[in-house]
């Protein structure tokens, strides 16, 4: 089957707009763009191509290739008030654990 992210990005952001509160969407959509992202990474790495930033975008840097996932995370946090679940999100990136080389959850 092939994955269709354009699609998948399309009705999670139909649902969202019907429930902006709800954490499992935004957990989905922001793990959506994740995912685009790495396997746009890997794909270069393949390919013996430049490597792109993990550092988050600085005000108006929209073409940067981590821009789409702050710009969730930022309307995700906006959207779904509190500290645990802003950390649930970042967790998903590894930048949650201060320290720690691992990509999973403290």
């Amino acid at each position: 089957m092939r994955s269709n992210a354009h699609a998948a990005r399309v009705l999670l952001q139909r649902a969202l707009r019907v429930n902006k509160h709800s954490k499992k969407l935004w957990e989905t959509y922001f793990e959506l763009e994740m995912w685009y992202v790495a396997r746009g990474q890997e794909r270069r790495r393949l390919l013996g191509l430049k490597a792109t930033t993990s550092e988050p975008p600085t005000e108006g840097e929209g073409e940067d290739q981590l821009g789409i996932p702050w710009v969730v995370y930022r309307h995700a946090t906006k959207n779904v008030p509190g500290l645990g679940f802003a950390m649930t999100l970042l967790q998903a990136t590894g930048a949650g654990c201060a320290g720690s080389s691992s990509s999973r959850p403290c």
